[in-house]
């Protein structure tokens, strides 16, 4: 709750929300629908921003392309300021992704590793939160080894394979004891799909200990 004094003496009570979602294509920003125009999508639809910030100029947005035969594929991204990217593609259209601009992360994305911001995004669209921000966290080279530490931590609660194995191509993870011995840890549940990623960190583990 935030307090603002009007120039009338009146004080007025405002709710500031601290991220929210956006009702829809209304509130999307300019720099976005120049960013989805320009990557040329195949019949592209309307952008959607799903989650905002504004006050640290972050949006996550979506937007549907291609034929609708059963379902649009989709386009998920980010924009952080003066930078902006994809995070994640669902593609039914065969398209060459490696010719679309992904968003880069760097030291200055702290906001991205913040555990409230985690927190936040999750609230919003939990699965944008677990296959369109860590898998990316997890890839890039510049995510501190700390925010590596906390994805792994978090797949003891939340059974995801893809994400584990992922975990094992970072080159920080693959040298960091206390980030391989969670993933060697992880446990078993129905059908054991961490078998496999247990077994591969503790291949990593001994072959670091040589």
């Amino acid at each position: 709750m935030t307090t603002y004094l009007l120039s009338i003496g009146i004080i007025l009570l405002v709710d500031v929300p601290q991220g929210q979602k956006s009702p829809g294509k209304t509130d999307v920003h300019a720099e976005v629908n120049s960013f989805v125009h320009s990557e040329r999508l195949p019949k592209a639809q309307s952008v959607n921003i799903l989650f905002q910030l504004p006050s640290e100029d972050l949006f996550v947005f979506w937007v549907d392309y291609g034929d609708a035969n059963e379902v649009y594929s989709r386009a998920t991204g980010l924009k952080r300021q003066n930078k902006i990217g994809w995070l994640a593609f669902r593609d039914s259209e065969s398209l060459d992704l490696n010719h679309f601009h992904h968003y880069d992360i760097d030291s200055a994305d702290s906001l991205l590793f913040a555990g409230y911001f985690w927190r936040m995004l999750e609230s919003s669209d939990l699965p944008v939160y677990r296959y369109a921000l860590l898998p990316v966290l997890v890839k890039d080279k510049d995510t501190p080894a700390e925010t590596l530490k906390r994805i792994a931590e978090g797949l003891h609660t939340f059974i995801d394979p893809h994400l584990a194995h992922l975990m094992l191509t970072n080159e920080k993870v693959r040298v960091r004891r206390d980030i391989l011995t969670l993933i060697a840890n992880l446990p078993v549940f129905r059908g054991d799909a961490y078998r496999k990623v247990r077994q591969d960190a503790k291949n990593l583990l001994s072959k670091n200990a040589k």
